[in-house]
């Protein structure tokens, strides 16, 4: 008998597009990419902000343009549970992520 696994309680960063709010940051798991999840709301709240000091590092250094700087923080930190079969939701937003896409 295979018991059904728990449900995982972590975090996610989102990000609001035309089609949707979705996981904005991905990983790669085999060929596949799948959205990248946090142990700990501030994990995930360091990774934002880490990278978006980078990208100011970057032009202060010259390496990037101003205009590809988004000073609109469009990302957020949300938490969400990841499902049995894969899924990813959140309260507000309902299904992220579906194992099937």
């Amino acid at each position: 008998m295979n018991p059904e696994r728990p449900v995982i309680h972590t975090w996610i960063i989102l990000e609001r597009t035309e089609r949707g709010v979705k996981s904005s940051w991905m990983s790669l798991q085999g060929k596949k990419s799948i959205p990248r999840t946090f142990d700990t709301e501030k994990e995930a709240q360091l990774a934002l902000i880490t990278d978006h000091i980078a990208h100011l590092q970057e032009f202060l250094d010259g390496d990037r343009q101003f205009d590809e700087l988004n000073f609109e923080l469009e990302e957020w930190v949300a938490a969400c549970d990841i499902h049995p079969d894969g899924s990813i939701t959140t309260e507000d937003e309902g299904t992220i992520w579906s194992a099937r896409s």
